[in-house]
């Protein structure tokens, strides 16, 4: 009974942990000009597509890191 006891203490702290992890990405997102971060690329963003209530992450060719490379 100790052990199940300590086994889910442990797993109430890794939960407390990952929603305390969670609380800061919520205020980065919120924060961010067009609330949305990407956790792999900073650069791509959520892109609406054709189909109804679908999207892609993706690049805008037309964004300005790319008008001053041309």
């Amino acid at each position: 009974m100790t052990a199940k006891v300590a086994h889910l203490k442990e797993k109430l702290a890794k939960l407390a942990t990952e929603q305390q992890r969670l609380q800061e990405l919520e205020k980065e997102m919120l924060a961010s000009p067009d609330q949305q971060i990407s956790l792999t690329d900073p650069d791509s963003r959520s892109m609406a597509t054709s189909g109804r209530g679908s999207g892609i992450v993706g690049y805008n060719v037309q964004s300005p890191w790319i008008r001053n490379i041309i």
